[in-house]
């Protein structure tokens, strides 16, 4: 059973657990009464397990007193205990291992009530033979019976005839009649094209009305489908989504789409695709060098660049090292990028033709001057350093939640002054796919930088390894 709270969660205490599970199955966890009954070797196992996972409460159900045989199988149990209620007797040094749970006893006989308490929501799929002997257990035992219990089945199939001898639930009358409640309608709210053609292609099989809606990005789309009157959701596709240019996104944004898309990059390339490059090399290192020779190409050459600034002049090794990064990129993204396109295309600047370089709908930036007192600007830096942090495996101090102590730490990096580069290229070429540039000469680059490459790694501990980080919509990595 579960209740409405919202709980915090302590990362650094579960941080396994909301790598594996994630941030909202956790707060389910986290906010779950959970029954006991029994308090032998596998009570006492799962009840220490529930502990530690952190749910809401557990109440312990035994009516027998611990006798000496006990100590072999539960291990919270000592001499001293025998004689004693089991249930009673494991509370302690249960709550030991976690003072966040609630942990309660019951003695005596279950009644009625006491279960009311523990009620689940349960989703059955089929209602065969299998499926009437569990739906008796379940009546039996009283699961769902009360208002905060639930209990859906459902069963595709119509009642047989052959299924009258083996399924006790259904009669002779029922023959012909569906095997659980059959729907009116459905109504779609999936996040995945291939979600939405699979329920439109069931809806069609089975001659269901649908309301089918999807959203994309800042886009949404609703459709009703009747059958044999409407077209189904299936019937036609969408024309492809027209990308913006990658110039456009890199140093000419002029919406909020491209900026959105544009951060997104830079999260999947900092945070998982390198870390992801760097554990490849590491793990295979004569295969990765001949994966990148057999390439020879500028993004074989752009990889290995990446993965050597990763481990090498952007490699973090304390939390301090993660500030510092992040601040250093605040500065290249927000103030030198923007110096350094205003210094190759002045506000002034013409095009070819003569026309003016920025005019619509290309926008004239200005370079941000960071402001330790600014929330949005610290609160970046703080996030790219926790993320940091994560890819490197390393601890995150409590101090980071106290907004003084973060900038006074961020005040501590030494930011260079910005130089202007002579004869920067700049992309500007809206077909352009890609904005590295290719050399005849990236056949020999890639030989030094694979010889830097495996000098580096040797200066690394030994299963030095990085952990890559997945952009996650619902949470917000701060």
């Amino acid at each position: 059973m579960t209740t409405g709270r919202a709980p915090e969660i302590d990362e650094d205490l579960h941080s396994r657990q909301l790598a594996v599970y994630g941030r909202e199955t956790m707060k389910r966890l986290f906010a779950s009464n959970v029954l006991v009954s029994g308090l032998n070797g596998l009570g006492a196992e799962i009840a220490k397990n529930l502990v530690l996972a952190g749910v809401k409460s557990v109440t312990l159900h035994d009516d027998d007193n611990v006798e000496l045989w006990d100590l072999s199988s539960n291990f919270f149990l000592t001499e001293k205990d025998v004689g004693q209620n089991r249930a009673q007797t494991c509370v302690q040094k249960l709550q030991e291992l976690n003072n966040a749970v609630i942990i309660s006893t019951i003695t005596g006989d279950l009644t009625k009530e006491q279960l009311s308490n523990f009620q689940a929501k349960i989703f059955m799929v089929g209602s065969g033979a299998l499926g009437c002997e569990f739906l008796k257990n379940l009546a039996l035992m009283g699961i769902s019976c009360n208002q905060n219990g639930k209990l859906i089945v459902t069963d595709d199939d119509v009642i047989e005839k052959s299924n009258l001898s083996r399924q006790f639930l259904f009669r002779d009358w029922n023959i012909g009649q569906p095997k659980s409640t059959s729907l009116d309608a459905v109504v779609n709210a999936l996040d995945n094209v291939t979600a939405r053609m699979y329920i439109d292609s069931r809806c069609v099989y089975f001659q269901k009305p649908l309301l089918e809606s999807g959203t994309l990005g800042a886009k949404c789309n609703t459709q009703m489908v009747i059958p044999h009157l409407t077209e189904n959701y299936g019937a036609s596709r969408d024309p492809p989504e027209k990308q913006a240019p990658m110039c456009t996104v890199h140093s000419f944004p002029h919406n909020i789409d491209h900026c959105l898309t544009w951060a997104r990059s830079e999260f999947e390339g900092l945070l998982e695709k390198t870390p992801t490059e760097v554990n490849a090399f590491l793990s295979n290192p004569g295969g990765y060098a001949t994966a990148a020779r057999t390439a020879g190409d500028a993004q074989a050459r752009d990889q290995l660049e990446r993965v050597i600034e990763c481990l090498e002049r952007e490699k973090c090794e304390t939390f301090q090292d993660c500030i510092t990064w992040a601040r250093l990129k605040f500065e290249d993204y927000f103030s030198n990028r923007v110096k350094q396109l205003t210094y190759t295309f002045p506000e002034d600047a013409m095009t070819s033709s003569g026309a003016p370089f920025w005019s619509a709908p290309k926008r004239f930036p200005r370079p941000l001057e960071f402001l330790t007192s600014d929330p949005s600007q610290l609160n970046f830096i703080l996030a790219a350093a926790i993320l940091r942090a994560e890819t490197f495996g390393i601890p995150i101090p409590d101090w980071v939640k106290n907004p003084a102590k973060m900038a006074e730490a961020v005040d501590k990096v030494i930011v260079p002054d910005f130089q202007p580069k002579q004869g920067v290229k700049i992309v500007t070429d809206e077909k352009a796919t890609s904005l590295s540039s290719a050399s005849v000469d990236d056949a020999a680059v890639i030989e030094e930088l694979i010889a830097k490459l495996e000098a580096i790694s040797k200066t690394l501990q030994p299963g030095f390894q990085m952990k890559p980080i997945q952009f996650e919509k619902p949470t917000m990595h701060l």
